[in-house]
Order: C-alpha cells, then structure tokens, then sequence
C-alpha cells in the first residue's frame, strides 16, 4: 500500500500496482490485509486523481471489485470511503470504454450482492441510468449488467436462453 500511496502521482506506476493487487486479493486473508493496511482509501485516491485515464479506472473498479468479493464488512469499507461513487465517476466519464463499464458494474454487484443495505444509496448517486447506459452501449456488459441491476433491486427482464424443450439433443 505504500508503494501505491507513493506513486500516486505516476499514472503509469499507478496502473501497475493496481493490476497487482488485484492480482493477489483472489485469497480472502490478502483481501483483509489490504483493507486494514487503507488500500481501499488508496485505491479510490488513485481513481479519483486519474479519472481522466480510463486504464486507472478499469484497474481501480477491478481491485475494488476483488476486495468487495464476498466481504460483507469490506464492502462498507469500499462504500463509506467513496468507492461507489468513484466507480460511478469513471463510468459517467468513461462510456466508451467497455472495460471502465464493465469492472465498475461488477463492482456495484459486489459491493450489494451480500450487503442489500447500500442498494438504495448506490442508487440515489444514479447507479440504475449509468448501468442500464452501460448495458445498451457494449454488448460485453449485458450480464454484468443485469446482475448489478438485479441485485441492486431495479427489474431486469431475465429470459432464458435455453430451456430444454423442442426436441432431444441426441438422435
């Protein structure tokens, strides 16, 4: 953490460190780790000073993202240090950047899928419209979408794609 703290101001080293951490918080002791030693704090620093590169902010969203996995309490920490609202930042000045959308719709998922209490302030910072934006504008966002649009609790018209009917699959 201090690495990212110290380069804050290198966009390029920026990205890097990133990359790396959301590399290693696959494993749940890591994840904790980085909370308690601030990456959050640092991670959303990091978006917010390089908003304008849309790589810090993917990178940003997926590190979030990762932290967010699973974790309850880390996704409070995420919420209550303005990493919800970054995330939707880099969405409003990213809607080109597929990747920008997608890490950011997935974190919304995370950061609500197990902690329904941030649904509604996720909400109000206007998460439904960039989401739903997300969803019309790449065709790579269209299940990370609905899965954020899900759980946040707006309708999603789920379909099925397959259900088995009309015939066997084998001669």
């Amino acid at each position: 953490m201090a690495l990212l703290a110290d380069c804050i101001d290198h966009q390029d080293l920026v990205k890097q460190v990133l990359s790396a951490l959301r590399a290693i918080a696959g494993n749940d002791d890591v994840k904790d780790a980085i909370v308690r030693a601030g990456g959050t704090e640092c991670i959303v620093a990091a978006m917010t000073q390089h908003l304008a590169s849309p790589q810090v902010c993917e990178q940003s969203c997926a590190a979030l993202c990762v932290l967010a996995l699973r974790k309850p309490e880390n996704s409070q920490v995420i919420v209550e240090g303005g990493g919800a609202l970054a995330a939707l930042e880099a969405m409003k000045a990213h809607p080109k950047e597929a990747g920008v959308q997608k890490q950011a719709c997935m974190l919304i998922r995370n950061l609500v899928a197990r902690s329904q209490a941030f649904s509604q302030l996720i909400l109000d910072l206007g998460a439904e419209a960039l989401i739903v934006q997300a969803r019309v504008a790449h065709r790579d966002c269209e299940d990370v979408a609905k899965a954020a649009l899900r759980d946040l609790g707006c309708h999603v018209e789920l379909r099925e794609l397959w259900t088995g009917q009309k015939g066997n699959l084998a001669p």
